[in-house]
Parts: structure tokens; sequence; C-alpha cells
């Protein structure tokens, strides 16, 4: 993918992601430094891209941060399942995913992607890699915690 063009997709991503965050737990989420998440928890939320563009949007934060974020969600309840939490989450990425979509789709007058349903994946030291993509990192600091969002397209 040619850069300018990435780099308009990942302004949408980065815009799509500090709004919704903001909705939804009435917390501005900051673009920050580079960082590592410190806990061996992680949570990581998987959600494909089709079409024009191929690739994939990945959304990680340790267990506590993501816990918490999903708490926020669902206004400090209590969740009674914790296959709660990781629905809340789902919903947060379809919804955070689907708005960058809409602009950046809007952006180009076509459908430039579409979305795959969210993948979720929890564990201990969880690492994920996709060979043969392009990807860019960006990272969030918010009263819960910091999330990291690998956006990933292929070709050069």
């Amino acid at each position: 993918m040619e850069k300018e063009k990435f780099n308009i997709i990942l302004n949408h991503i980065k815009t799509s992601f500090e709004q919704v965050t903001a909705e939804l737990v009435d917390v501005a989420y900051k673009s920050t430094d580079t960082f590592k998440i410190d806990s061996i928890a992680k949570v990581a939320i998987i959600i494909g891209i089709s079409g024009k563009s191929k690739g994939r949007i990945l959304l990680q934060g340790s267990l506590e941060t993501t816990n918490e974020f999903a708490l926020a969600m669902n206004f400090g309840d209590p969740f009674e399942d914790t296959k709660e939490m990781y629905f809340n989450l789902a919903e947060f990425a379809n919804m955070f995913c689907g708005r960058a979509t809409t602009l950046v789709n809007n952006e180009f007058n076509e459908r430039e992607f579409w979305l795959t349903p969210p993948a979720i994946f929890s564990g201990e030291e969880l690492e994920l890699i996709t060979p043969k993509i392009q990807s860019e990192m960006l990272y969030y600091t918010g009263n819960q915690g910091y999330f990291l969002i690998d956006v990933g397209f292929e070709g050069d």
C-alpha cells in the first residue's frame, strides 16, 4: 500500500479510537510514546480487513486495563460472568473499527475495506504475529491504562 494512502487510513483509525473511547467511557485517550505492555496477562482483539485493502487491526491491552475499560463501558457495574468483559470489548472493537471503516470509505468515495467480526484472545505471554504485512504501531494511554493498536496491510 502506498505510504500516503496508509497514512490517511491510519489517521482515520486514530480519530476513531479517540472518539469512540471518549464516547463510551468518557475518557480522553491520548497518543503516547512507545511502551511495552508490562503484564504477562494480555487481551488481544483482532479485526480482519478485506476488500480493496486487506489487512487487520490488532488492539492489545493488559488483562487489568481491558477489564477496567469494559467495566467503565458497563457504567462500573460488576460483571455476573467474566465472558461479559469480552462481549463488551468485542462491541467496543466493532464500534471503533466500524467508525474507522466509515471514515475511510467516505474519504475514498468507495468501499476501500470491509471488516470481519472481532476475534478475542487472552492469555499469558501472548504474542501475536502477522507475517507479510506493512504495519504501524499506535500507543495510547487513558484512565484505565495503556492500549496498543497495530494496524497492518498486505503489500509493500
